[in-house]
């Protein structure tokens, strides 16, 4: 039998998943930094008291990696810009599509 993760150990467990994260997005030419908040959000939705950390990747892919993606390839990102993954403070209605949840600020 397994002990119940704490919050703390979410998070440690998001910091080892997105050290790869970094390092694919500072190899295409980028940098990137999550807020605290973006992380505590992924960290509540990637949980399931049933399945533990398992749907960590599924929430992190979603809620980060997609993102950042449309970001540098929809051509908002320019390489050598600093990717900001935050709390969307200006989208308050996100009852439909909690993934408006988090925005990516691009900063020069």
């Amino acid at each position: 039998m397994f002990n119940t993760l704490t919050k703390d150990d979410i998070c440690k467990i998001i910091d080892i998943e997105l050290n790869d994260l970094y390092k694919r997005i500072e190899n295409a030419g980028y940098r990137v930094i999550i807020d605290d908040d973006a992380k505590q959000f992924v960290a509540e939705e990637g949980y399931d008291p049933q399945y533990g950390a398992r749907p960590l990747k599924r929430a992190i892919q979603k809620f980060i990696e997609d993102p950042l993606a449309e970001a540098i390839i929809g051509g908002k990102a320019k390489i050598g810009n600093l990717l900001k993954i935050e709390i969307d403070t200006e989208n308050q209605d996100v009852s439909e599509n909690p993934q408006k949840k988090l925005k990516v600020t691009i900063i020069e």
